[in-house]
């Protein structure tokens, strides 16, 4: 898969650590069965314009993430 740096803008963030800046990036990468013998693979990033994880492998996938989602007030993993 190949993603060009400029498209990565959305996802960047920044973050502080021993004096300086760095710039950051949430990934969430993850196998699920879905079936006897059958499984799904995900690779989602955290869009900080839109606060939600987008789903970026497999391409053109259809339906939600099987990730767990965060509540990230309570930093609680729950099912949607």
């Amino acid at each position: 898969m190949d993603i060009l740096f400029a498209e990565l803008t959305p996802y960047l963030g920044s973050t502080i650590a021993h004096d300086c800046e760095l710039q950051t990036l949430l990934v969430q990468n993850g196998s699920f069965e879905i079936g006897r013998n059958q499984w799904r693979n995900e690779v989602l990033l955290r869009n900080r314009a839109t606060d939600q994880w987008d789903v970026i492998y497999p391409l053109g996938s259809i339906g939600p993430s099987s990730f767990p989602k965060m509540d990230d007030d309570s930093a609680r993993i729950s099912r949607a």
